[in-house]
């Protein structure tokens, strides 16, 4: 992608992208999904595809992960759900966030920002 993307920074909901913000093709996993997904947990991920005038409409959802596979290698917990921002309960048997605005408002009450560098910076 040729644009800059603060990814979960700032983001206010765990359970949804800003569609008029956030590109949606394809898959287009929650945070607090894609986390569940990483953990190994199966989800219902929501499936768009393109449309005209909209650029994307939901057309349905689609089973990801079936398999149980993990990003995490084992006995290592995913880093979100160490830091409390999301948990699994067996009993519904699926994501539950726990730190709604971890992402976007820090302890002290102040948003938090993403920050990026300027066209030109040597930043990298």
């Amino acid at each position: 992608m040729n644009e800059p993307h603060p990814g979960y920074i700032g983001l206010p909901s765990l359970h949804a992208f800003n569609y008029n913000t956030d590109l949606h093709l394809h898959l287009a996993p929650s945070a607090v999904q894609s986390f569940a997904l990483g953990a190994g947990h199966a989800q219902q991920v929501p499936f768009y595809k393109r449309t005209w005038p909209v650029p994307t409409r939901k057309a349905g959802t689609r089973l990801v992960n079936a398999e149980g596979k993990r990003a995490w290698q084992a006995g290592v917990q995913c880093i979100w759900e160490r830091m409390g921002v999301w948990g699994w309960d067996a009993d519904r048997k699926g994501p539950v966030v726990l730190r709604e605005t971890y992402f976007s408002v820090k302890e002290d009450g102040s948003k938090v920002r993403a920050i990026v560098p300027l066209r030109g910076s040597h930043l990298s």
